[in-house]
C-alpha cells in the first residue's frame, strides 16, 4: 500500500501491540510477518484503532487507505460500519494541496 523508503521502514516495521489487540492487516518484510493494522477493546469499553501505515499523505488519495482510516474512525466511535465500509471521495491533487501545511520552505 505505501512506498519502501529507507528512513521509515526500519521505523514502522516492529511496532510493540498488546497481545489482548486484534491484527487487522500484515505484511511480510525481510521474510518475517509483521502486522501493520490492529484494533484493541480496553477493559473500560473504549476502542482504539492503530497503524504503523499513511505517514506518506498521498495515501489518503487511495481508495482502500482511506475506506481503512475512515471505518477505523466510524468503529472507535461505536458507529455502524456499512457493509463494504464506508465510502469517501478521492481528494484531488489540488485539494491535497490547499490542505498541507508549509514545513520550513519544503
Amino acid at each position: 500500500m505505501v512506498g519502501r523508503s529507507t528512513s521509515c521502514t526500519t521505523n514502522y516495521l516492529n511496532p510493540t501491540i498488546t497481545d489482548e489487540a486484534t491484527p487487522l492487516l500484515q505484511v511480510t518484510a525481510k521474510d518475517k510477518p509483521v502486522v501493520v493494522g490492529w484494533a484493541y477493546k480496553r477493559p473500560g469499553g473504549g476502542r482504539s484503532f492503530g497503524t504503523t501505515l499513511g505517514h506518506y499523505y498521498r495515501n489518503f488519495q487511495r481508495e482502500p487507505f482511506r475506506r481503512m482510516i475512515v471505518n477505523a474512525i466510524l468503529w472507535t466511535a461505536k458507529v455502524e460500519v456499512p457493509k463494504g465500509g464506508c465510502p469517501s471521495q478521492t481528494p484531488t491533487d489540488a485539494e491535497m494541496k490547499a490542505n498541507l501545511d508549509k514545513k520550513g520552505g519544503r
